[in-house]
């Protein structure tokens, strides 16, 4: 099974890949079932990776095809978190106005009308 270890690595990080791709496909669409369920399976995967890449020899962890996808799994996950950070960013000013404009509505709020003082020097 050793000899397999290679293609097997390259198959898993390229399903990865795919993964990513829908990830932020689902992340763009705001639909967060999805992206939950993505995030489950990327797990998955990377356990594989792990167990096969600490059993496999070290020709597999230099293989060129290896090191290939993982540069372009990695490129592609950099896009996935500028985009996470951005929605982000976008989220947190929303919730900013959204807060100014509540501090906003009570200040139009009209105050109760004042009652008189008990010891008044108009009395």
């Amino acid at each position: 099974m050793a000899g397999h270890h290679p293609e097997t690595v390259i198959t898993l990080l390229m399903t990865w890949r795919d993964i990513l791709s829908k990830e932020a496909q689902a992340l763009s669409q705001g639909n967060l079932q999805d992206l939950q369920r993505f995030f489950q399976e990327t797990l998955k995967i990377q356990h594989r990776l792990d167990k096969l890449l600490a059993a496999s020899s070290l020709e597999t962890k230099k293989d060129k095809n290896v090191s290939t996808m993982i540069r372009k799994l990695l490129q592609e996950q950099e896009k996935f978190i500028d985009s996470l950070k951005t929605q982000t960013q976008a989220l947190a000013q929303k919730i900013g106005s959204l807060k100014k404009s509540k501090t906003s509505l009570k200040g139009y709020g009209q105050k109760a009308a004042a009652s008189p003082r008990f010891m008044n020097g108009r009395m």
